[in-house]
């Protein structure tokens, strides 16, 4: 069972994606639920204001929901773990990542359970969206992880591998 306050973050991510779908079809809700998940589950993450950041990390970018909602529904450092999640449209991709260099080491690991969802999921994509996806693992989440976490975590040999996976699927044949 959930405890009350990551069902609520569930529940409220539920309500913002209503409607809303990944490019493979699913209801976007799930992509998430899968990051929380696989920090739950495979990552071994215990926190709840991680686990409840993990659910909303889109809802600022995605949802238009405002920072100060979060904060005022799930507290102040979930809502600044959404925040350094979210990245601003129409700001340069250089920026983003250099502010997600200078976060400690709950958001990184959302970012990277995120990029181990967003790799699977390029599958289901094609191609010029399948080599997007695993140039931002290998050039910028993957180094980040690695730093932080060291060559032998798993989060960091599960984006390797799904890294170089989707990188075959995109190489000629």
């Amino acid at each position: 069972m959930l405890p009350p306050n990551v069902w609520a973050a569930r529940e409220f991510a539920l309500k913002q994606h209503e409607g809303q779908k990944r490019k493979h079809g699913l209801d976007y809700v799930f992509h998430p639920d899968d990051v929380a998940g696989l920090l739950a589950f495979r990552y071994g993450v215990e926190n709840e204001d991680v686990l409840i950041a993990a659910l909303l990390h889109d809802v600022i970018e995605e949802c238009g929901v405002a920072a100060d909602e979060i904060a005022e529904r799930f507290g102040r450092p979930v809502a600044d773990m959404v925040t350094a999640l979210s990245r601003a449209k129409g700001r340069p991709y250089s920026e983003y990542a250099k502010r997600l260099s200078e976060e400690k080491t709950p958001v990184l690991l959302i970012k990277g359970a995120d990029m181990v969802s967003n790799l699977r999921d390029s599958a289901f994509a094609d191609e010029k969206t399948r080599r997007s996806v695993a140039r931002h693992a290998r050039e910028c989440i993957l180094p980040l992880v690695r730093e932080r976490h060291g060559d032998n975590h798993v989060l960091v040999r599960d984006l390797e591998l799904l890294t170089e996976a989707v990188e075959r699927l995109c190489a000629p044949h």
